[in-house]
């Protein structure tokens, strides 16, 4: 007769916790805006993607007005 192999209990229930797969997102496709938190929040309220937006502030900082220029180009243009 064979033996099997001895597995604890918490081992044999944990086993089906490790997945098949891990997803690794790509953090290079990711744009660092800067911008301050309340014109994070202006653009948010008016449904812009922020990080689409050129800033003209000093460092290239995202200002209020970049946003609402930003707003009112894709309200006349129809860009999204």
């Amino acid at each position: 007769m064979k033996k099997d192999t001895y597995i604890h209990p918490i081992r044999k229930t944990s086993l089906h916790l490790i997945p098949d797969s891990i997803e690794i997102p790509d953090l290079l496709s990711v744009k660092k805006v800067k911008a301050y938190p309340p014109v994070q929040r202006y653009a948010k309220k008016l449904g812009i993607d922020i990080t689409k937006i050129t800033g003209t502030g000093r460092g290239g900082i995202v200002t209020k007005e970049d946003v609402k220029r930003f707003f009112d180009l894709k309200r006349d243009k129809k860009i999204f």
